[in-house]
């Protein structure tokens, strides 16, 4: 059987697809594909949270919740805009949220109905509101709540990036070979429409793959339990997994452009691993980098088409792995990855007497969108 274990936690999406079969009274998982994007429950709260700002201004916009802080400002200064933000998420988004998934779940004319007191009392709480002072959701900000003639909302329609994103998860892992069944992890996938949008993607002429539901705690411990079980019963078990899961190469300059560039492939993901490490190298005829300030610069891309991925500057899908600066006309490159996960970037050309290097070691995609705002609003 193919099973695809798609967990979405509070930062990430970490997406991995297996192939199941049990025969001499042991179970053999081979790992056939597997992600991570910088995608979660932050994500869906900063979207949720400029929401609430955007429909709520006369409310919220006294605070500056989303512009950048500036980098002048002072230290003491810059703390307090952090932990605003920080109260904001507490107080007011995260209750709000809370109070969405549970009427979503239970089938509600309007998402916002019924909203609890102690809720309420937290965002007030957070505007610093006096006793005699109202608060009360603006109807403009209620109706997106509403049900639609169709059974749709319109908050939802907010979240289409986290819904892409999701649905791109899914997709890369699978490729082609759709899975039998999907096991979902974490609370965030509770969220609406996520766990609908990873099924959507993967059905098609086939079916679609039965989902595996757990409980609302085993959601959140299933990736523990499974762990303390392949360790006191790894002898009832065989991983396999020896192969790369991403893509491996270097960016080669159309223009002076950022994005328009294209991609050198020295390791597709897929290539298996020989002796604990995948290798490759390659020669060219002289190839100039002046347009990226003379550095060549190595990237490990997930997804089915690298190329694109680069283009289009999705950032929760690549990292740099190495950056080698060079002045002169490149003719050769190379690149290594250790099952380990350190990677080894090389470039020669014919007027060195020894190859440049670089050495540097993976970590999920799932780290790479550091600097995506819904990344990082706390913070900047």
């Amino acid at each position: 059987k193919r099973v695809l274990i798609f967990d979405m936690g509070g930062a990430t999406i970490n997406s991995t697809q297996v192939n199941v079969s049990f025969n001499h009274n042991k179970y053999h998982f081979d790992v056939v594909g597997k992600t991570g994007y910088a995608m979660g429950g932050d994500s869906i709260d900063y979207f949720l949270g400029k929401v609430i700002v955007d429909f709520m201004p006369q409310v919220f916009a006294r605070f500056s919740l989303f512009e950048p802080i500036p980098s002048t400002l002072d230290a003491k200064l810059k703390q307090a805009r952090i932990n605003q933000r920080r109260a904001f998420k507490e107080k007011v988004v995260v209750p709000i949220k809370y109070h969405l998934v549970k009427q979503f779940a239970d089938d509600a004319e309007n998402l916002m109905d019924d909203f609890p007191r102690n809720n309420l009392l937290l965002i007030r709480e957070f505007l610093s509101l006096e006793s005699n002072q109202k608060f009360f959701f603006p109807s403009e900000f209620k109706e997106l709540f509403d049900r639609e003639a169709d059974n749709s909302y319109a908050i939802f329609s907010h979240f289409d990036a986290i819904y892409q994103g999701v649905m791109d998860a899914a997709l890369d892992v699978a490729g082609t070979q759709y899975p039998d069944h999907i096991i979902f992890s974490g609370r965030s996938t509770l969220f609406p429409l996520i766990k609908d949008k990873v099924v959507e993607s993967l059905s098609g002429a086939q079916g679609s793959p039965e989902v595996i539901t757990l409980d609302e705690n085993e959601l959140k411990t299933s990736v523990a339990k499974g762990a303390c079980l392949y360790g006191l019963m790894n002898n009832a078990f065989s991983l396999t997994h020896e192969r790369i899961f991403d893509h491996y190469g270097f960016t080669i300059p159309l223009s002076g452009a950022r994005l328009d560039v294209d991609f050198e492939n020295l390791l597709p993901a897929g290539r298996a691993f020989e002796n604990g490490k995948a290798e490759q190298r390659r020669s060219h005829n002289a190839l100039d980098f002046s347009l990226q300030a003379n550095y060549v610069n190595f990237y490990q891309v997930s997804g089915n088409n690298p190329v694109e991925t680069l283009r289009s500057g999705a950032k929760h899908k690549f990292q740099t792995v190495g950056q080698i600066e060079t002045d002169k006309l490149v003719n050769g490159t190379g690149m290594q990855v250790r099952a380990d996960g350190m990677v080894k970037c090389v470039v020669w050309n014919r007027l060195e007497s020894k190859p440049l290097r670089s050495e540097n070691t993976t970590v999920q995609i799932s780290l790479a969108g550091e600097n995506e705002p819904h990344y990082t609003w706390l913070l900047t």
